[in-house]
Formats: structure tokens, sequence, C-alpha cells
């Protein structure tokens, strides 16, 4: 194992950075999707106002948790200098519950999209 985390890349997540595919081939009837059959549509992330809990859900939507969560993206964030300094010039500090459009706007273009 390499223990060389010197270039972590704090913007790759394992889940994909432009939009998740959802395995469908009809929709419900309701307007959603069928998981169990078989085409491609793509989900793109909406930028606007989140709570850290839903935002860190995600973008880690495997947690065994939603603090596990919340806990991983905030690491993310404050390991990665320019986008806590950007955070911060927008109003953000550690104990706000909820982050504004423009700060999603600034997580996304540093971290990726979920």
């Amino acid at each position: 194992m390499d223990n060389n985390n010197s270039s972590k890349d704090y913007g790759s997540n394992g889940y994909g950075s432009k939009g998740s595919s959802l395995d469908c081939s009809s929709s419900n009837g309701n307007g959603g999707c069928n998981r169990n059959e078989g085409c491609q549509e793509t989900v793109h992330f909406k930028v606007k106002m989140y709570t850290k809990k839903e935002l860190a859900l995600l973008y880690f939507p495997e947690a065994k948790n939603p603090h596990s969560a919340v806990c991983t993206l905030m690491t993310w964030i404050t390991r990665c200098k320019p986008l806590i300094d950007a955070l911060k010039e927008k109003g953000y500090h550690n104990r706000c519950k909820w982050l504004s459009r423009q700060q999603v706007e600034l997580i996304t273009k540093h971290l990726g999209e979920p």
C-alpha cells in the first residue's frame, strides 16, 4: 500500500463526478424509475441550499449513518485550503447547519458533483 498522501484527490468520490446512472427502462407511472429494468438515465445534481447532512449523503450514499457522511465531507472540505477560504468569504463557519447556494457551488467546483 502506498503511504504517499501528499497528492490526494478530494474531487473523486468513487460515485462519479458528473451525475450518476440509474438502471431503468420504464417509468413507474409516477414519473419515477424502475431500477430493476435495463436503460440508462442520468441524474444531474441541482445546485441549491442544502443542509450539511443532505449534501453529505449525496456525496456518500453508502455511508453507514448520516453523521459519518457529514464527518467525511467536512474532512474533505477542511483539507482543501482554497475551498475552506472561499467558503469563509461567503459566510461559512463550522457550526452552520445550512449551506447557501453559493457555498454549494464552491464545494462542487472544488470537489466535483456528488
